[in-house]
């Protein structure tokens, strides 16, 4: 589920709803998604979230492809874990399983006042089910799953080994919470006791202790874990006081982040993940330059959306990535630019738009092209006087399709510019998908018998264009930008991002509609009333005009879908902080696209509100979208900000 959904439509939802209700409708949903490869396919396509390779983690014999890690509580059961694992996390807690432990956990939860969410870690988690829920989530792409343990002072030295033994082998590894003495010291004895058990079950081991135990108790605990075989420590912060005010998530951070440095002081090579009031990329770099190799995210996951491992990803990669990128910039110049793929589909997007010029200056002049009229046998005179509304519903059509040609083009070579070119993936899928679906559309007319020779030449030229854009190598990934922080510009964007979403989403819909009717019935009831005709009649004047009417009805419909996909898969991918220049491509095309069909139809008298509210909305969508998004997708995110240095 990407942030624009969650922030607008789920999460006012949720908080609504009582925590265990909300959590098994949210990870339950996502659970069944997870699980095969249809629902998989989903979240990839919604979310393209795969970490990339540059936000990798590595220390000494531990491999994790991001260093952002899901802590426990969050999904209780294990719901969701292969789910989960498709966000951009590299770890996943689940539990806390409460070992010899007999009644009510006395746990306290957890609940940071800037995220405005609790998770009360005092539920029971039911072993059996969450074991049967791992079963069921074997997919990990990648991701360790670790099982928090929470062992009683007094459980039998059986207790850990019969939890373990349940668990087999769904899981990569355990974490254990340090014990403590009566005077608040870390306690080696059940420690040793503990990780013996783990150690037999050939499992990575973690050691999770508080902020402030690892502030009070540095040296005493690098000394206790250097002794044992224990893979790597968990610093966890924590927002109670002991009082009735909890920290803010900010406040905790830094806490955490003291604690951090303090640890690396005394253990330079200890594998640390540090967590705790973690809700946006800010808070994970400050946790990351303080020594932490992975940041923990809890409550801030469910305030932030299921975007933020995603955002965190990126901001680390950008923050060390510039200097690497100017490097491989340097040895990349020496591949063509001929060879690139940004290249053709430049190309691709100027072919189009100087055919939609072409196409505008026909449509609104002439219309009818010397082809048009070899294949009725009818001069463009005796075309009007079948009807003389004939050649402006033509005319219409056709500027239809043109400002739409003038659209997608500008799209197509703002995506390629700003984005190919700069190595970001989902700009060349979206125009590879987008093109591909639009070139298919030409054999859609086909079946009334209307072979379009210049169209056919068109389309031949520009498909070499896409299939050397398909096989060209693409250019080396520029730094990403920075999206630090859960600003109200951010949410605000959010809400111009589901708008544009399904702006995108209409946009397809409306050409699938205008291609079924282009061959199909070809004619809607408006038309014929604007023309004063029926059907039958024009196929009397000439049987051939409405193959010609279904060959404009099916290309400005391919047209619409090619255009549509690419607002979609761009709205969808490409919503980044920052990136004003997609905000500029979005506002030109869309509005030459509309304005172009509005000003037709008022131009040749098809005013039909019910015919005209479709580009009427969209125009409205669109601005209101962009609108929404302009503080947001104009900010300044080439460079980190100073307190996060």
């Amino acid at each position: 589920m990407p942030d624009w959904t969650y922030q607008t439509v789920f999460r006012p939802i949720l908080r609504r709803m009582p925590y265990p209700a909300a959590q098994r409708m949210a990870f339950g949903t996502m659970g069944h998604l997870g699980r095969n490869a249809v629902g998989r396919a989903i979240i990839r396509f919604m979310g393209h979230a795969n970490p990339p390779k540059a936000a990798s983690v590595a220390r000494g014999d531990l491999r994790f492809p991001s260093p952002c890690a899901l802590g426990c509580g969050i999904d209780l059961s294990a719901h969701a874990v292969s789910a989960l694992s498709l966000f951009g996390f590299g770890l996943i807690e689940v539990g806390p399983i409460d070992v010899g432990v007999t009644g009510e956990s006395e746990r306290k939860s957890t609940s940071w006042r800037n995220c405005g969410v609790t998770i009360p870690h005092s539920a029971q988690v039911d072993l059996d089910r969450l074991v049967d829920n791992l079963k069921c989530n074997r997919f990990r792409n990648g991701t360790m799953v670790v099982a928090r343990l929470s062992v009683d002072e007094d459980a039998d030295a059986g207790a850990v080994s019969d939890v373990l033994n349940q668990l087999g082998s769904t899981i990569n590894g355990v974490c254990i919470v340090l014990p403590l003495s009566s005077d608040g010291r870390p306690d080696a004895v059940p420690l040793d006791r503990q990780l013996t058990q783990v150690s037999l079950a050939g499992l990575k081991t973690f050691v999770s202790v508080s902020e402030r135990t690892a502030m009070e108790h540095a040296v005493t605990v690098t000394e206790l874990l250097n002794d044992q075989p224990v893979a790597g420590l968990v610093v966890n912060g924590c927002a109670d006081t002991g009082g009735h005010r909890s920290m803010p998530g900010s406040e905790v951070v830094q806490r955490t982040a003291a604690a951090v440095r303090t640890i690396r002081q005394t253990a330079p090579d200890m594998f640390m993940i540090a967590g705790g009031g973690v809700a946006e990329p800010a808070d994970a770099l400050q946790l990351l330059d303080s020594g932490a190799d992975m940041i923990l995210t809890d409550s801030g996951f469910t305030a932030a959306g299921p975007g933020l491992p995603k955002r965190i990803n990126a901001s680390v990669v950008a923050s060390k990535s510039i200097l690497s990128f100017a490097a491989n910039e340097a040895g990349d110049q020496e591949i063509p630019t001929v060879h690139r793929s940004w290249f053709w589909a430049f190309l691709l997007g100027l072919s189009l738009l100087s055919g939609g010029v072409m196409a505008l200056v026909v449509g609104w002049t002439r219309v009818i092209l010397p082809y048009d009229e070899e294949f009725l046998g009818m001069r463009r005179d005796e075309i009007c006087s079948i009807n003389p509304k004939l050649l402006p519903f033509m005319s219409h059509d056709r500027v239809t399709l043109a400002g739409t040609m003038l659209a997608l083009g500008s799209l197509y070579l703002a995506l390629a510019w700003f984005g190919d070119r700069r190595g970001m993936h989902w700009a060349r899928v979206a125009v590879l998908t987008s093109s591909f679906s639009g070139f298919l559309s030409f054999f859609l007319f086909l079946g009334f018998g209307y072979f379009d020779p210049f169209h056919a030449f068109i389309s031949a030229i520009l498909f070499q264009f896409i299939t050397l854009c398909l096989r060209s190598s693409q250019s080396p990934q520029a730094p990403p930008e920075f999206d630090l922080h859960n600003s109200p510009s951010w949410k605000r964007a959010m809400w111009g991002q589901l708008l544009m979403v399904i702006h995108g989403a209409a946009i397809l819909t409306a050409g699938v509609v205008i291609s079924s009717f282009g061959v199909t019935t070809v004619f809607v009831h408006d038309d014929l009333e604007f023309m004063q005709t029926t059907r039958a009649a024009l196929v009397e004047a000439n049987s051939r005009l409405v193959p010609l009417v279904a060959h404009d009805r099916a290309s400005l419909g391919g047209m619409l879908m090619s255009t549509g996909a690419t607002v979609l898969l761009t709205s969808l991918w490409g919503w980044q902080r920052g990136r004003r220049w997609l905000w500029y491509a979005l506002a030109g095309s869309g509005t030459v696209a509309y304005v172009t069909t509005i000003a037709v139809h008022w131009s040749v008298g098809y005013t039909s509100l019910m015919h005209l509210l479709p580009p009427y909305g969209g125009l409205l969508f669109l601005w209101l979208a962009l609108l929404l998004a302009k503080e947001w997708l104009f900010e300044d995110a080439t460079t980190a900000p100073e307190d996060v240095r």
